[in-house]
């Protein structure tokens, strides 16, 4: 499964919001700590992208500074960057693409791109799966 870093935090939050049970919610926490597993490393690598350009806004590196276009530019090209995470090892994921299947809760905004994320990265796997037959 390819995600943006950027989408990681979301999808992340996403699968913390819903319920499940059983086998279903062994599979989302393993998809979610391999997801916060890229998440640390994304945050680790735009502090030190940060740290090279020097741009600090404040001495405790909660901010940086928008004005540096050389720096905005790696920062949206770290943003942007396809990490991927390989599901066919995720313990239980077959459990979880079905009850994101029959999911019968209602989604808006974040939640509902995240959702459709999961389940059409699901599907493409699927398919490329019956491909390879």
């Amino acid at each position: 499964m390819k995600i943006k870093n950027s989408e990681l935090n979301s999808v992340i939050t996403f699968l913390n919001g819903i319920k499940l049970i059983g086998e279903a919610s062994i599979g989302r926490t393993k998809l979610k700590d391999g997801l916060s597993f890229l998440n640390e490393a994304y945050g680790k690598n735009q502090m030190i992208t940060i740290d090279e350009f020097d741009e600090w806004a404040d001495e405790s590196k909660t901010s940086f500074k928008t004005t540096n276009d050389k720096l905005m530019k790696a920062i949206n090209k770290l943003n942007n960057k396809e990490v991927t995470i390989n599901i066919d090892d995720v313990l239980f994921i077959d459990e979880l693409k079905k009850a994101l299947q029959d999911y019968k809760g209602e989604l808006e905004g974040e939640n509902a791109d995240a959702y459709a994320m999961l389940v059409l990265c699901f599907k493409g796997n699927e398919d490329k799966k019956e491909e390879v037959k």
